[in-house]
C-alpha cells in the first residue's frame, strides 16, 4: 500500500552526506519560493547559479554547464534537507518545481524533476509506478500543491 508523501519522507532514512549550510538553504529556498509564488518552475541550473556552496570552508560556485557527480550529489543533499524541513508544514514536495533542463517539454515550457528524484521517491514509497497514477500525474500534483502552498503562505 502506498503511503502518503509526508509519511514516506518522514519515515525514510536518506543519507545526507553534507552538512547543509544554512545560508545556502536560505538562498535556495528563496529561489524555490519565488518560482512557486508565481506558479512557475525553475531548472536546477537556475536554482544554483551563482550560489557559493563553500565546500570545506572554500568558496565553491557550480559551473552549471559542467556538473560533476560530486556537485550533483551535493545539490541532491541540499534538496533533501529542504524537503525534510518543509514537508510537515507544506504536506507537499516543495522541490517538485525544480526541474531538469533535459526534461523540459517544449509545450507550455513545463518539465519534470530529474530521474534521481523519481528513483528516490519510488524507493521510499511515496510514489508507486504500479498504481493508477503515472509519474507525470504524481509530480504535477505535487507541483500544484507546492504552488498553492506558496501562494497561501
Amino acid at each position: 500500500m502506498q503511503q502518503s508523501v509526508k509519511d514516506a519522507i518522514l519515515q525514510s532514512d536518506p543519507v545526507i552526506d553534507v552538512c547543509c549550510n544554512y545560508n545556502v538553504i536560505t538562498e535556495l529556498m528563496a529561489r524555490i519560493r519565488n518560482a512557486g509564488v508565481g506558479g512557475g518552475t525553475l531548472t536546477y541550473s537556475s536554482l544554483v547559479s551563482g550560489v557559493n556552496f563553500g565546500i570545506h570552508s572554500h568558496p565553491h560556485i557550480i559551473d552549471t554547464k559542467h556538473w560533476s557527480p560530486m556537485e550533483q550529489k551535493l545539490i541532491g543533499s541540499y534538496l533533501m534537507c529542504i524537503i525534510r524541513d518543509f514537508v510537515m508544514e507544506s504536506d507537499c514536495i516543495v522541490t517538485s518545481i525544480v526541474i531538469s533542463q533535459d526534461n523540459v517539454q517544449k509545450m507550455q515550457g513545463s518539465g519534470l524533476p530529474s530521474k534521481h528524484v523519481r528513483k528516490w521517491l519510488y524507493e521510499m514509497g511515496a510514489f508507486s509506478p504500479n498504481n493508477n497514477n503515472n509519474w507525470e500525474t504524481f509530480i504535477w500534483g505535487q507541483m500544484n500543491k507546492t504552488h498553492q502552498f506558496f501562494k497561501n503562505e
